[in-house]
């Protein structure tokens, strides 16, 4: 009988421990449907780069499709559901300082491939809280700008509708 408690233990303990690395990968792995959060919104989005090319120093480049975090351009209205483009961190409004003393903004400036002429954002999965996949429904509840060294970094408070993950597109 003591034997077959300490098998069942070690069992227990092992499906458990064997869970928690779910818990720094994807959301769809907690089940994240309803959780609210913060997501970064990079410049891209934003509509400040007019069209599908962005001029750096007299060269087009041509702006990706995963430099969008949401599968349509622009900022969606507050309280609209949009689906992601790319895998993004969402986190807790606790861990809002951490994340903006992370950036400066060089580091959230497109990324320019002169091989390929083609711009793009840093990844930015995997860098705070829990990940959340290419895929997801969102609703929009609010914005909020946040200092970094050297501007500001704007911030989508949302919720999460649906979780159902699917591949990035490029």
């Amino acid at each position: 009988m003591k034997h077959s408690v300490l098998i069942s233990a070690a069992i227990m303990i092992f499906a458990l421990m064997s869970q928690f690395p779910a818990f720094a990968e994807y959301g769809w792995m907690l089940g994240c449907v309803g959780q609210i959060g913060y997501i970064r919104i990079p410049e891209a989005q934003t509509g400040i780069h007019d069209g599908d090319f962005v001029n750096m120093n007299g060269t087009n480049y041509r702006i990706k499709k995963n430099a969008f975090i949401f599968q349509s351009k622009g900022l969606p209205l507050v309280n609209s559901e949009v689906t992601l483009n790319v895998d993004i961190d969402m986190v807790e409004s606790r861990e809002i300082p951490d994340v903006v003393n992370h950036y400066d903004m060089e580091s959230l400036d497109l990324i320019y491939n002169k091989a390929d002429k083609t711009a793009t954002t840093p990844d930015y999965s995997k860098e705070h809280g829990i990940t959340l996949g290419c895929g997801f429904r969102i609703r929009i509840l609010g914005y909020q700008s946040f200092p970094v060294k050297g501007g500001d970094a704007l911030f989508a408070l949302i919720q999460v509708i649906t979780d159902e993950k699917i591949s990035p597109k490029e």
